[in-house]
């Protein structure tokens, strides 16, 4: 039996919550900026979305590079075995 928390069922639920979570977010504050007319919520908010998307796009290309690395390493431990 699998552990709750690593139930795909689970994982997908919860990145679907907090898509909607973010889209929810995004539409409050926008409809809250064009109701008061202050933008600065909405921009800092963008901001917020922009540097989490680099930061997470980051993370990714780290984790992806170390994996091929770590292949690279093996496949050329294995040519000099035979």
């Amino acid at each position: 039996m699998i552990p709750w928390e690593e139930d795909p069922r689970y994982q997908e639920g919860n990145f679907k919550f907090l898509v909607w979570l973010v889209a929810f977010a995004t539409v409050v504050i926008g409809i809250a900026s064009l109701i008061t007319g202050n933008w600065e919520p909405l921009g800092t908010w963008l901001w917020v979305l922009l540097i989490g998307g680099i930061a997470v796009s980051i993370y990714a290309g780290i984790v992806w590079s170390l994996g091929h690395l770590v292949l690279l390493a093996i496949r050329a431990l294995r040519r000099l075995r035979h």
